[in-house]
This record gives structure tokens, sequence and C-alpha cells, in this order.
């Protein structure tokens, strides 16, 4: 992020992407940088379409280059936010889910050639209050089978 006084510009808007290329990170080879909101890290923010779009035309455009696995966010932030609930987090699960699988359905019909393992990480540290971790994991599991 860029400053400006107190203000903090963002330097790259929502639903831009790079990858960067690693060897000194066990098994993984090519990490994918999205940005899916802008604003304070503690301020819950859900991504948006148009990021979630971009998301799927990236991670589509790495299994055509021959990625075979990826490892997602679930609810594509590495730690908790600090004023979401759950109901938040089930919507932000189902609109991530919906997006691997539509990849799992492209890599079915040929689509993509490489897909072999997505890995779902959820957020480091504590839940904020009243989140419940095994009623979010069985909600993850449902939503990648397309239950929800």
């Amino acid at each position: 992020q860029a400053r400006k006084g107190d203000d903090i510009k963002p330097l790259l808007p929502p639903g831009a992407a790079f990858v960067t290329r690693h060897s000194n990170i066990f098994a993984t080879h090519i990490v994918l940088h999205c940005i899916v909101q802008s604003c304070k890290p503690d301020t819950w923010a859900p991504p948006s379409t148009d990021a979630l779009s971009r998301l799927t035309d990236a991670l589509r455009h790495l299994f055509q280059k021959g990625v075979a696995g990826i490892a997602v966010p679930v609810f594509l932030s590495y730690t908790w936010p600090t004023n979401v609930n759950e109901k938040q987090l089930m919507e932000t699960c189902n609109r991530v889910c919906r997006v691997l699988r539509s990849l799992c359905v492209d890599a079915a019909q040929g689509q993509t050639s490489c897909l072999h393992t997505i890995h779902l990480i959820l957020p480091t540290g504590s839940p904020p209050e009243g989140v419940s971790v095994p009623r979010l994991v069985h909600h993850i599991k449902g939503a990648m089978e397309g239950q929800v």
C-alpha cells in the first residue's frame, strides 16, 4: 500500500491478480495473489463478483499452464476477520466453493487438463466470538459437494 498523508491508498484494485514464482517454499512453486477487497485489514467485506470472476479466470489460466494443485483460503483470508458473523462466513464460503466447483467441472469435461488437488485453508488464530469452527467445516464440506 502507498501512503499519502494519513490516507492509505491500495496499489492494486480489487480483482487484480499477479503470480510469483518460488523455489524455497516446500511443495509450492507458484503463488497466485488475488486482491479481493480494498479496505482496512480488520474490516470485513465479502469478495465482489468481479474479484471472484477474475480469480476464476486466473485459476483457469494456471491450470491450462500445468498447475496440478491449489491451496485456497476458504474465506479468501489467512486470518479471521474481527467483525464478521458465521452467516457472512458461510455466504463467502458458498461463493468461493462455487468457483472451485466450476473449476472441477471444467477439469472433468477436459477443459483444463491438470487439476488434481484442492486444499481448503481455514484462517489462523481464534475465530470471532459466536463462530463455530466445526459447524463451518461441516458447511464447507456441503458447499464443495454442491449441497448448499
